[in-house]
């Protein structure tokens, strides 16, 4: 009797997962920052090839909070749709990740319905309890409606937010 429960597509995308999926309870209670740092150098040392035609860039913005910057990390490709607009923000449980950790999934995604991707690298817990990481999002989204015209060349009422646990 098979008892596999994880569909074989997900497996095989969970296999090409450059780091581990398991996570240490302890250090993901005591010491996230460990984690945190895992996944930044994972991230830089496993990147995914760029696509020519989809132009990738950071901009930073200020949070509301206390003026930190927010980093967006934007996917845009050549001759994008400005009604198409992706707010995304990457799954960690607002404790780890980043939003490199999916490149290969915003490169296929911006590609495939030629939209501009903005995906917010949120402060993280526990260094930044909530509401913090949720501030960010917003910060991000009241940003991408008073200055994402001028500096994307999107529309600036046209937006999809979405994520990955967070």
């Amino acid at each position: 009797m098979d008892f596999q429960r994880i569909d074989n597509h997900l497996q095989a995308s969970m296999n090409k997962v450059p780091y581990s999926l398991d996570i240490d309870p302890y250090l993901f209670l005591n010491t996230p920052e460990i984690i945190q740092q895992e996944r930044k150098e994972s991230a830089k040392n496993n990147f995914i090839k760029q696509p020519e035609h989809i132009t990738v860039k950071d901009i930073f913005i200020p949070s509301s909070v206390d003026g930190t910057e927010i980093r967006l990390h934007v996917y845009q490709p050549e001759g994008f749709n400005r009604d198409r607009v992706l707010i995304y923000f990457h799954g960690g449980g607002y404790v780890f990740g980043l939003p490199e950790q999916v490149d290969d999934q915003m490169f296929e995604i911006a590609d495939q319905l030629n939209a501009t991707i903005i995906s917010v690298d949120y402060r993280l817990a526990p260094q930044y309890r909530f509401p913090i990481p949720i501030l960010d999002g917003f910060d991000a989204l009241q940003w991408a409606i008073a200055y994402g015209e001028a500096q994307l060349g999107i529309n600036p009422v046209s937006f999809t937010v979405f994520g990955a646990s967070a």
